[in-house]
């Protein structure tokens, strides 16, 4: 459990979280973090028994890498994982 006490994300995915606290009557709480272009923080709430983490990254560009070159860029991508 101390390992969830903070969790930091990297500001170059587009996330959601999912808090599911150990009461009872269990909530669900959800945390978007957008893009700033630096990491962003989230400390675990006292009580909560696991986190649902989904994120997505956005497609990269494409341009001109040399005469006549043209790269393509990737098609982004997704991962979703619980914490417990």
């Amino acid at each position: 459990m101390r390992g969830l006490r903070r969790l930091a994300i990297s500001a170059v995915l587009v996330g959601s979280l999912m808090v599911l606290p150990s009461a009872p009557a269990s909530a669900t709480t959800q945390v978007v973090f957008a893009f700033t272009g630096a990491n962003q923080t989230w400390t675990v709430p006292a009580g909560v028994t696991s986190v649902t983490i989904d994120m997505l990254g956005a497609g990269g560009g494409g341009g001109q890498v040399g005469a006549g070159s043209v790269a393509f860029g990737g098609g982004g991508g997704a991962v979703s994982g619980t914490l417990t």
